[in-house]
Formats: structure tokens, sequence, C-alpha cells
């Protein structure tokens, strides 16, 4: 009898055990999941001595692209890219910056710095590349 009582206990402490080492584990793959780094909204600044031709590639939640018209950014102006918001239905969703052109560079995501959905993130258009450089103030 003692001996009965005894493997029941060690089967129910035996379950414990397993039941937080799987909590351990689920909690640490969820926690260890980063975040999107996707940038809703931008400030181009055009750093060149002339004038640029500038449009942005979006990515719909489908995965789909979705191509801004292009705009013009003179010398040592900005254009702000505002967000784009699309109704999926019963919610809405952003569309996240995918590419950046300007005459001939382009700056594919993700792009250098963010670290996590951001709106109003500043790039600058200089002679030889396009810089992510960061929230825009």
């Amino acid at each position: 009898m003692c001996f009965l009582i005894f493997l029941d206990l060690l089967i129910f402490i035996m379950s414990m055990i397993y039941f937080v080492l799987c909590a351990l584990i689920c909690a640490t793959t969820i926690s260890a999941t980063l975040a999107p780094r996707d940038v809703y909204s931008a400030v181009i600044q055009n750093a060149q001595d002339k004038p640029i031709q500038c449009s942005i590639l979006w990515s719909k939640p489908s995965g789909e692209g979705l191509e801004s018209a292009l705009f013009t950014v003179e010398h040592k102006q900005h254009y702000l890219a505002s967000e784009k918001k699309m109704n999926m239905g019963t919610w809405e969703a952003h569309a996240a910056i995918q590419e950046i052109h300007c005459g001939n560079l382009i700056l594919k995501a993700p792009f250098d710095k963010v670290t996590s959905p951001v709106q109003n993130w500043e790039f600058i258009v200089q002679q030889d590349k396009i810089v992510s450089v960061g929230p825009s103030s």
C-alpha cells in the first residue's frame, strides 16, 4: 500500500516537472521571436546636388507589391512618404516599405538600424547610395 502511494506521488512529481520544462521551452521560444523590421512611412532626404526622382515599393500583407507614383525630391529638401493602410474587411493593415528607388539607386528591406515596426524613418539619398538613418525628428 505504501509503495503504491509512493509510486503515485512519484508519477505526480514527474508530471509536474515535465509540465514546467515544457512551459519554459515554450516561453523561451515565444520570447525569442523577433519583431518585424517594418517601415510604414519614411522621410526621404536628398543630399545630392540636384533634384532626384524617386518611387517606393510597398508590400501588402499578402506579399503583393504596391508601387507609389514617381515623386521628385529637390536638392537639399525632403519628401514625406505617408503610411498606406489597407482595408482587409474586418481589420486594417499597414503596408510596409520594401524598396526605395531614387535615380539608379535602390535600397531594399530589411533596412539598417530598424529593429521593430516604425513610422517616419529617415533615409538620405547620397551620390552613390541610399542610407537608412533612423527616426526622423
